[in-house]
C-alpha cells in the first residue's frame, strides 16, 4: 500500500471531509457508526474552564 493511499484512508473520518466522503459515498453511515463507536471514551480527561479564567489569561497575557 502506498503511503499516499496509507494517508487518504486516514484522513477517511476527518471532519473537514466527513460530509463529502459520506455523500460521494466513499465511506457509509455504517461504516461512520462502527468508527465512532470504537472511539475511546476521554470523560474523565475533561478539564472545565469558566469564562472568568479565560478572561484572567487573556488580560495577563497583554
Amino acid at each position: 500500500m502506498s503511503l499516499l493511499h496509507e494517508s487518504i484512508d486516514k484522513k477517511k473520518f476527518d471532519t473537514r471531509v466527513l460530509d463529502k466522503n459520506l455523500v460521494r459515498a466513499v465511506i457509509t453511515d455504517a461504516e461512520y457508526k462502527q468508527f465512532v463507536a470504537k472511539l475511546p471514551d476521554d470523560a474523565e480527561n475533561v478539564q472545565y474552564v469558566g469564562i472568568e479564567e479565560i478572561e484572567a489569561s487573556e488580560s495577563a497575557a497583554k
